[in-house]
């Protein structure tokens, strides 16, 4: 029977768990991690716009917005760790993969419904999917190019 790879799936268990508790933090919460990133983004790299409510934005997005694709950016890197070390096939790891990332971010959007202060926003889904997709993806090309 293969060994399973113990790292790999603590270092995803720890991505998702990092997850979970961002989700679980309620409005004021998310509020103080939000300004204190935007804070740092400020300082390197000047907003090209700004929001309905005045907030520095950057290409559209919200520092909030911003965030969900970074964190799923990650999520998708320690995932394809995971995926190299279960599955045999370029094939199967993409897919597994992308799997583990879709459900995490239907699973933290669900979660979501269930904090106060907090909504379930399928647009937060297709931002999750603009940090997991482009990643998994440029693996893919790189494991093609390289053979």
């Amino acid at each position: 029977m293969p060994q399973l790879p113990l790292i790999p799936i603590a270092m995803l268990v720890a991505a998702l768990a990092a997850i979970f508790a961002l989700a679980q933090q309620g409005v004021k919460g998310t509020g103080d991690l939000a300004w204190r990133a935007e804070q740092l983004l400020l300082k390197l790299i000047p907003p090209t716009g700004t929001g309905d409510i005045g907030e520095p934005t950057w290409f559209g997005l919200t520092i909030r917005r911003i965030a969900h694709i970074v964190e799923y950016a990650v999520l998708a890197a320690v995932a394809l760790v995971v995926a190299c070390a279960l599955q045999p096939t370029p094939l199967g790891r993409m897919g597994l993969a992308l799997t583990i990332c879709f459900v995490a971010s239907v699973a933290d959007e669900a979660h979501k419904a269930f904090v106060p202060g907090r909504h379930f926003d399928a647009w937060d889904l297709c931002l999750d999917a603009l940090g997991y997709a482009p990643v998994i993806c440029l693996w893919a090309a790189v494991v093609t190019l390289l053979g």
